[in-house]
């Protein structure tokens, strides 16, 4: 219960700056949320000493999500369409003529089914790759001997970034980037867990773009 908190609010925090305003799709940070608790739970990753790791590979994972999203409405402008003409028959002295006219429960149904089946279909598969990936490369194994001392405030901290970013001001962004250039290169030139960190501040920076 404690990892699933932790990491929907790191995932909330993070894509903060993205709001669903107008036809803009934001990224699914449910999609990288169950991925993390997935990959988490399969490789027996305590977190959040181990969490780095599957946040950075679950977080691309929420632009998928959001391009599934952008499929599945371009598939409902055609339900749409089948609205309008049983919507337009069922006004005719004539009635529902039509056979490829749907009533708004069937359509409702068909669009519900549709979605489940597709992101039931599309997270099991992402989740599948990514499995095979990291046992392949080893890293689960390759995250213990790090030993990174991370901890939630870490994480959190990390993930504010989306915070600053909803400012939508470019001299913000600017003093940012400079803080945390700066401090990446000072962590690197310190040694062992230092550099490990900073690189992991790296990563994070550079998906919140």
């Amino acid at each position: 219960m404690t990892a699933a908190l932790g990491v929907g609010i790191f995932f909330e925090l993070f894509w903060l700056d993205s709001i669903p305003a107008g036809t803009h799709i934001p990224p699914n940070s449910a999609f990288s949320t169950i991925l993390c608790l997935g990959l988490l739970s399969h490789f027996s990753m305590p977190a959040p000493a181990e969490l780095p790791l599957a946040l950075a590979v679950s977080l691309p994972a929420a632009r998928l999500g959001a391009r599934l999203e952008g499929w599945r409405r371009t598939v409902l402008n055609a339900d749409y369409d089948r609205l309008l003409r049983w919507a337009a028959a069922e006004g005719s002295p004539d009635g529902v003529s039509d056979p490829d006219m749907s009533s708004p429960g069937a359509v409702i149904w068909k669009a519900v089914s549709r979605m489940v089946a597709t992101n039931a279909i599309v997270c099991f598969v992402t989740f599948l790759a990514l499995g095979l990936l990291l046992r392949w490369l080893d890293l689960p194994a390759l995250s213990r001997e790090m030993d990174l001392a991370v901890t939630w405030g870490h994480c959190w901290l990390a993930a504010a970034l989306g915070g600053a970013l909803s400012l939508r001001n470019k001299r913000a962004y600017a003093v940012l980037m400079t803080l945390v250039a700066a401090f990446t290169l000072w962590r690197l030139f310190q040694c062992g867990e230092g550099g490990c960190q900073a690189l992991w501040f790296v990563i994070i920076g550079t998906n919140s773009m």
